[in-house]
């Protein structure tokens, strides 16, 4: 009969086995032991790790930032405990030199002779037992089952689930494939879910360095799903957690790794809110592609967020299929040619007033004039441009009109003339005076 601790192991790997998720085997391990536990791959790249947080020990710290061991410190500590011919090795406690600071058990994973990574235990306290290392080798052959599970079923790993994610993203999937494909993501990948989307060209050499990122962003980072998708890269990422809505805290700060990636090779990158839905990964894909299409038209050299852009990344969907001509009130050319011809600034006023919501102080502020100046000058667009500002919905289509204009297709002076047939109005021999105060 198992003793009392083993009957409670033997549950808590069973449970975890069946869930079909690598992250309940360290879960459970972390609840055995009640120790950090960390699963690394054959490169020492974390696949998983619990807690999934810094906890306070410089080493477990600097591996949660890295997501990647020290390779020339663990090598150095196989060599101090090992004899260095063994092709593979057994559970080990190691407490001194390298480990002196940081005790750890290691265990390795191996399938099929083939070395698929690494257990480490982050020990505190009494040295293990020989129950511990009973246990260890329970988990070492629950992350084998694990393993061989994900190699069989060609619906729950690597290129397998890089081809769910492409029936996700494609309008042309049929329904009973998007099914399979948003449950093939749910048990590989806890929610909450984001998408990162980096355009690239045509080029062959732009190709080639995408499917060079796809396959570095695979090795550095295990809770990634990556592909090359209609000329952009896309990165779906999950198991954080919401704190309060649009972008959790957990995956900005993944966001920011991927940001750094790209941003070394002169990419920029835009990041979907997140979801918890696979169902809504077509959606949040496009916000991601709006996010990045909209960062480079505006000349960003950094990435950002779609929730940073909002509302934006609509304008620049609508864009997409219609002139801005079609949309944008005509008053808003009127009011720049006679500016050029007057020397006034209506155009900059009105922007000005509908960005700040018609909140007369701050517009003022912006614009740093009187307020006297601001009521003006706003009296003088209603009066020589017929336009009734204060009216809600002229109001909002004013706001929607510089808000198109701010996306920078169609700021300069000769797009504006382009774009309208009407003459510069003007009073000749005169040049405005707008200062009333």
């Amino acid at each position: 009969m198992p003793s009392p601790r083993m009957a409670v192991v033997y549950e808590k790997l069973y449970q975890a086995v069946c869930n079909q998720n690598m992250n309940r085997v360290l879960s459970a391990t972390y609840e055995i032991f009640g120790k950090p536990v960390l699963f690394v791959d054959e490169y020492f790249h974390v696949v998983s790790m619990q807690p999934s947080s810094p906890i306070g020990i410089p080493e477990w710290d600097e591996i949660y930032r890295t997501k990647a061991m020290n390779r020339d410190q663990i090598f150095r500590t196989l060599d101090e405990f090992l004899s260095g011919k063994e092709a593979f090795y057994q559970p080990f406690y190691a407490d001194t030199g390298s480990c002196a600071g940081a005790p750890k058990i290691f265990a390795e994973v191996v399938q099929d002779n083939t070395v698929h990574g690494h257990i480490l235990v982050f020990w505190d306290g009494a040295p293990p037992t020989e129950e511990d290392f009973r246990i260890i080798s329970l988990v070492v052959d629950a992350i084998r089952l694990r393993i061989a599970s994900r190699i069989k079923s060609m619906g729950s790993w690597n290129l397998a689930l890089s081809t769910k994610l492409e029936d996700l993203l494609s309008p042309n999937t049929p329904p009973h494939l998007e099914q399979l494909a948003c449950e093939a993501i749910s048990r590989t990948m806890q929610p909450e879910y984001t998408i990162c989307v980096t355009t690239i060209g045509a080029l062959a050499s732009q190709r080639a360095f995408a499917e060079y990122a796809v396959h570095e962003l695979q090795q550095l980072y295990r809770n990634v799903i990556c592909l090359i998708y209609d000329n952009s890269i896309v990165v779906l990422y999950g198991g954080t957690d919401r704190h309060g809505s649009g972008t959790p805290m957990q995956s900005r700060a993944f966001a920011d790794r991927l940001f750094e990636f790209f941003g070394t090779h002169d990419m920029v990158c835009g990041l979907s809110d997140s979801f918890s839905d696979p169902r809504e990964t077509r959606s949040h894909y496009r916000q991601a592609l709006l996010t990045a299409r909209l960062a480079l038209s505006l000349g960003r050299d950094s990435s950002t967020t779609f929730s940073d852009l909002m509302p934006l990344p609509i304008f620049l969907s609508v864009l997409e299929k219609d002139t801005p001509e079609t949309f944008i009130h005509p008053a808003i050319f009127r009011m720049q040619e006679y500016d050029r011809a007057n020397g006034t600034a209506y155009y900059e006023t009105m922007r000005e007033f509908s960005f700040c919501m018609h909140n007369k102080d701050r517009t003022a502020a912006a614009l740093c004039v009187h307020r006297n100046t601001l009521l003006y000058r706003l009296g003088r667009i209603n009066d020589l441009f017929d336009l009734p500002y204060e009216d809600d919905r002229v109001a909002l289509n004013l706001l929607c009109s510089y808000l198109i204009l701010e996306l920078g297709r169609f700021g300069t002076p000769e797009s504006m003339s382009r774009l309208t047939s009407r003459e510069p109005e003007s009073d000749p021999g005169r040049k405005e005076e707008d200062s009333h105060v």
